[in-house]
């Protein structure tokens, strides 16, 4: 069985804020022998926080990742964008999604099995892993920006 590194169906990326794994496919269905083969990859790894992206390029309106994130490797803070829509589904782990509307802050626990969030865009948030690893997909507007994310002081 060929390890995710290896499928000639994903192309590695090491250029983004974590390693990534880009699909070469347009139509692709993303099975829990995928996830699993990219739990193994980040555990061979050092633990380290890696994704699947399922849109065709960095350059996609909409970007639609597999992600994997370790509590130790964990360092965000609360951000926003302006003008981007977010939304998180959880499959495995523990994670809190903190967000603040008019300096009043909310929390949001997401725990497997079929718990979503839809993050409102100009919503100042931050993702918290509670476990020591969680997995989650998450949808959001494209192209990724560096300048997209304002973080709260």
């Amino acid at each position: 069985m060929k390890s995710l590194k290896e499928n000639k169906i994903f192309k590695l990326d090491k250029n983004g804020l974590s390693l990534a794994f880009f699909i070469k496919k347009k139509n692709f269905l993303i099975t829990k022998k995928i996830i699993s083969d990219l739990e193994k990859f980040s555990k061979k790894n050092n633990n380290t926080d890696v994704r699947i992206c399922m849109h065709l390029s960095k350059r996609s309106k909409m970007q639609n990742m597999i992600n994997i994130i370790h509590k130790k490797n964990f360092t965000t803070r609360p951000h926003k964008h302006l003008h981007k829509e977010e939304i998180y589904h959880l499959i495995k782990g523990k994670m809190k999604i903190e967000y603040f509307i008019k300096k009043k802050k909310f929390t949001a626990i997401l725990e497997k099995n079929f718990n979503i969030f839809r993050m409102s865009k100009n919503t100042y948030h931050n993702i918290i892993p509670l476990s020591k690893m969680i997995i989650f997909h998450e949808i959001r507007e494209g192209p990724f920006k560096k300048t997209d994310s304002i973080f709260k002081k």
